[in-house]
């Protein structure tokens, strides 16, 4: 992960905001599998986790069983994962990702040398929530 971070911009596919989302969603996949987070790796996931509800807070579908989400075909079904910002352009995590942290907190493979993703108590008690 060292190496990834110093890769220079003009190195990468994607643009630095877009970059940097998949590398938070690539640490938060790994965590699950052994890989262990120092505090600012978590710090990095955190952010573009959180950057993820704000916006999915405006998506007019986050509830698909809203009173105000019509019946039917719901298009598109999958929300924009990066936009315009006052600094430029700024990415999240897609949609489909958020339930990553479920897998980190029922993986067997999670390294307890690892700085913690999240409160896995919280995370397995609906009840915690909100």
């Amino acid at each position: 992960m060292a190496q990834e971070k110093e890769t220079p911009e003009e190195d990468t596919r994607y643009s630095p905001a877009e970059w940097w989302r998949r590398a938070a969603g690539y640490l938060a996949h790994s965590h699950a599998f052994g890989y262990p987070l120092t505090a600012d790796e978590v710090r990095l996931v955190h952010d573009f986790y959180l950057r993820a509800i704000e916006r999915y807070e405006e998506w007019p579908y986050w509830n698909p069983w809203g009173e105000d989400v019509p019946e039917g075909e719901l298009l598109p079904y999958r929300p924009r994962r990066c936009g315009d910002s006052d600094e430029g352009e700024e990415c999240w995590w897609r949609v489909e990702n958020l339930a990553q942290l479920f897998e980190n907190c029922w993986s067997p493979f999670v390294n307890p040398d690892g700085a913690p993703l999240v409160d896995c108590e919280i995370v397995r008690d609906p009840s915690e929530w909100y």
